[in-house]
């Protein structure tokens, strides 16, 4: 039988017989594979730390639950310690205020929003570590005040949330190069 031979190249010719150009080609095609080979490693991996950051995130509100509660203090009707799902409103939520059902049901579309939200005022809002934002109505639209103009809450809550991500997984990444872990990866 015959051999396979290592020497030739994917289009059959020796690799002795191609053009300078060929073997670029195939250098090349070789490279793009790897890309997409690695941009699926970075998906598969962001996925995960989305899942473990969740994960966290639920942990430590159960954590706080059941210390709440082995210290007898009152538990606001928010969530159910066994399996993290909203019971109710948080206590600061007004049912009748078209801002808090607003913030409310888009908490109920996006479970996983990571940043926290406290209402300080009326139309006065904490989201994450970012300071103090005025929500109000336009119409029927509920705005955020940013800079000079508004912008919807919804795109608010979105953008936020999405920087959120981008800084957790940027911090992530820059620990993973500072520690080797990306280095093993790519060189494998």
């Amino acid at each position: 039988g015959q051999g396979f031979n290592r020497s030739a190249s994917s289009n059959g010719l020796p690799t002795s017989e191609l053009t300078p150009i060929q073997v670029e080609i195939q250098r090349r095609q070789a490279a793009e594979v790897r890309v997409r080979d690695l941009e699926v490693l970075v998906n598969q991996l962001r996925r995960r730390i989305a899942g473990l950051e969740a994960e966290k995130r639920r942990t430590a509100l159960q954590t706080r639950v059941m210390v709440m509660a082995a210290n007898g203090a009152q538990i606001p009707g928010i969530c159910n310690p066994k399996d993290m799902s909203i019971i109710s409103e948080p206590p600061d939520m007004n049912p009748d205020d078209a801002i808090d059902k607003a913030i409310c049901e888009y908490l109920r579309r996006n479970p996983d929003f990571p940043v926290s939200i406290q209402k300080v005022a009326p139309n006065y809002y904490v989201f994450g570590d970012r300071g103090t934002v005025y929500v109000t109505e336009r119409g029927r639209h509920i705005v955020v005040r940013v800079g000079g103009g508004f912008k919807s809450l919804q795109v608010f809550m979105d953008e936020r949330a999405l920087m959120l991500t981008r800084e957790t997984a940027g911090a992530w990444s820059e620990r993973a190069m500072s520690t080797g872990v990306m280095g093993q990866a790519v060189s494998a």
